[in-house]
């Protein structure tokens, strides 16, 4: 494609300027200022993970019947 001037080259492009992620506080960061939204999603994650994996042995079995397989 030509170009048309509504590019620019990216050796014209600097990247931008970013600021490093240092805390300027001396707290710490604990387990523990986590654990209500460990709470929150642990119930629905594991209700979540016992449907899959019901549903992998569902397809295990449906697929295993046309092989051949001895009950």
């Amino acid at each position: 494609f030509p170009a048309t001037g509504r590019y620019t080259s990216s050796s014209s492009l600097t990247p931008p300027e970013f600021a490093p992620l240092i805390s300027k506080s001396t707290s710490k960061v604990s387990r523990s200022d986590f654990l209500p939204y460990l709470v929150s999603v642990s119930e629905p994650y594991h209700r979540f993970e016992d449907i899959r994996n019901h549903a992998t042995k569902d397809l295990d079995s449906i697929e295993g019947e046309g092989q051949g397989e001895a009950l």
